[in-house]
C-alpha cells in the first residue's frame, strides 16, 4: 500500500514561537529570577524553584502534542528529573541565610 501523499505547508515564525509558550514561559520566569539575583539571591533561587515548579506543573498537565520543547525524555524521566532539580533549589532557598 502506497503512503498517502502529504504537502508540509511552512509555518510562519509566529506560529512557531506560539506553538512553544510553555518553555518561553518557562524562559521569561528563569529570565526574571537571574535578573533578580541582583537585589537578592534567596529571591534569585526562589524564582529559579518557582520556574521549576511551573515546567513541573506544565509538563505534567499537557498532552504530548502540546508541551513543545519542555519535552526531553519520556514523561516519568522528566517529571523525575524536575522534581528532582526542584528539591534542590527548595532545599539551597531555605538553607541560605537572610541577607540585612
Amino acid at each position: 500500500m502506497e503512503e498517502p501523499f502529504v504537502v508540509l505547508v511552512p509555518q510562519s515564525w509566529y506560529m512557531r514561537l506560539r506553538s512553544q509558550w510553555p518553555s518561553i514561559s518557562v524562559l521569561l520566569l528563569v529570565m526574571l529570577a537571574v535578573s533578580a539575583i541582583a537585589v537578592d539571591f534567596r529571591w534569585c533561587v526562589w524564582l529559579l524553584a518557582l520556574a521549576i515548579a511551573w515546567a513541573f506543573g506544565l509538563r505534567l498537565m499537557l498532552p504530548r502534542r502540546r508541551i513543545g520543547w519542555l519535552e526531553v525524555r519520556r514523561r516519568r524521566t522528566d517529571l523525575i528529573c524536575l522534581g528532582t532539580l526542584l528539591l534542590g533549589f527548595v532545599m539551597v532557598a531555605v538553607a541560605t541565610p537572610r541577607t540585612i
